[in-house]
This record gives C-alpha cells, structure tokens and sequence, in this order.
C-alpha cells in the first residue's frame, strides 16, 4: 500500500539518487578514499530514503540522529579517525539493516511478501501464513547479513577477507 502510494515521479527520483550515489561513491572511493563526499556519495542515498522513509512513518528522532551520524561519518573520515574500508562495511550492513527494518515494519500489518504475492494471484489462508513465514525469514536474513558484515570487518585482520564477504558471498540473485 505504501508503495502504491508513491506516484511515478517520486519512484523515478528514488531510484535516480540510487543510481547517483552507486556511480558517485565508486568514483569517490577509487579516487578520493578520505574525502567527505566519498561518505555522502556512498551512504547518503540510503540514509536519504530510509529518512524519508522514517519521517514519513512518524520517527522523526531517529531519522534526525541517523542523519547527524552520517555527518560524525564523513567528519571522522576527513579527520583521520575512521578508515576508507569502514564506508564500504557501513553501506552493507546499512542496506540489509534498513531492508530488515522495511520488512519487519510490514509485519506489524499485512507483510510484504503477502502484499507482493496477492498482486500475482489470489491468496488462500496457509499461502498467507507461508508468505508471512518468508517476510519474517528475510529479515532474519538481512538482520544476520548486517551483523556478519561488521563482524568480518571487525574481527578480520586481513580487510581482503571481508572484501570477499562484501563482494561474493552475497547473493546477486535471490528469488522468492
């Protein structure tokens, strides 16, 4: 319903700051690892939409303090106190713990997968209640891909090793 509710337009926006981050932070990590902007570019775009996404459901707080964290961020980074490969670690834990949140939040009303399922076909009650079990197992699964990201990067003594977390042991293609 919520997505429903957003027009074309706003959907268009959405994925454009997306993409402009993507191509930003990219660009920014390769070139200017220490710079403020690398922290906008790369994390900015997902902490802008799950702000609008927090101030839209009535957490203001929270979408205010998420925001001054991404200043402390780039702060600490232009500082020195905070390394480059810290960026990459928070962007991925980042998106699976706002995706967890998403889905969790759905939960509490119709879950998502149910909502995605009845658009394709009509429902029956034990489709609900195995449509329901695999929202709750995503966020399980993005809830333990968030806290094995900043564990790796956190216990890993060889960046190289989270690196390949990041990067493979992710899947590409998931299907429901």
């Amino acid at each position: 319903r919520q997505l429903s509710r957003l027009s074309t337009s706003k959907l268009v926006v959405l994925a454009l700051i997306a993409i402009g981050g993507a191509v930003s932070g990219y660009v920014l990590m390769a070139h200017a690892p220490r710079s403020p902007w690398t922290v906008v570019a790369l994390l900015g775009p997902m902490a802008l939409i799950t702000f609008l996404w927090l101030w839209g459901s009535g957490r203001r707080v929270l979408g205010v303090v998420m925001l001054a964290a991404l200043v402390a961020t780039a702060w600490a980074l232009r500082e020195g106190a905070l390394q480059p490969e810290a960026i990459y670690v928070a962007q991925h834990a980042g998106i699976h713990a706002a995706l967890a949140a998403w889905f969790a939040s759905t939960l509490k009303t119709v879950p998502l997968i149910v909502r995605v399922a009845r658009r394709v076909h009509p429902m029956t009650p034990p489709m609900e209640a195995y449509a329901t079990s695999v929202t709750r197992a995503w966020v399980v699964y993005f809830v333990v891909m968030a806290l094995a990201s900043v564990a790796f990067y956190v216990l890993a003594f060889d960046h190289a090793a989270d690196a390949l977390f990041e990067n493979r042991r992710v899947p590409r293609h998931v299907h429901v």
